[in-house]
């Protein structure tokens, strides 16, 4: 009877080591996927801001603004498709802070929160460009009807 009791402990150790070595390589795949997808976030927001501070000054004619437009089009198109990386790396936090320390969870939500507001402030750049570009084009359309109108006067003078 004791071997048994013995026998069946054993076993109950072996299970409970087995299922405790899957929780730690399961926490381990889920932290080096958030890591993964930290870097690659953190490698495109450095490109992208780069890319966006280099974006220039507004244009001082029709042309150039429209080609800026353009321009403003095709790179929110290369930003866009990362919102998904952004809300996923939220969601691998999520799931690896329910199940870490407080200093853990403090560790994971500090680059979170780096790269959360560094998207924002790209968003934000983005929106703020469109509108300013929008503005610019605007007046120039006004301005070269206000000159059109002009030349036709003095011809007619």
């Amino acid at each position: 009877k004791h071997i048994e009791d013995l026998d069946s402990a054993w076993d109950n150790v072996t299970a409970l080591f087995a299922k405790r070595e899957e929780n730690l390589i399961h926490a381990m795949e889920k932290a080096m996927e958030f890591h993964e997808t930290l870097q690659d976030l953190l490698e495109f927001l450095e490109r992208a801001e780069d890319k966006f501070a280099g974006l220039g000054p507004l244009g001082s004619d029709i042309d150039a603004v429209k080609r800026q437009i353009a321009q403003l089009k095709a790179f929110k198109s290369e930003v866009d498709p990362h919102m998904v990386k952004v809300e996923a790396l939220n969601r691998q936090a999520q799931e690896l802070t329910e199940r870490t320390s407080a200093e853990q969870a403090a560790a994971l939500k500090e680059p979170l929160s780096a790269v959360n507001q560094r998207w924002d402030e790209l968003l934000r750049g983005v929106v703020e460009r469109q509108r300013q570009l929008e503005n610019a084009l605007l007046r120039l359309g006004q301005f070269q009807h206000a000159l059109a109108e002009l030349m036709t006067w003095i011809d007619a003078t």
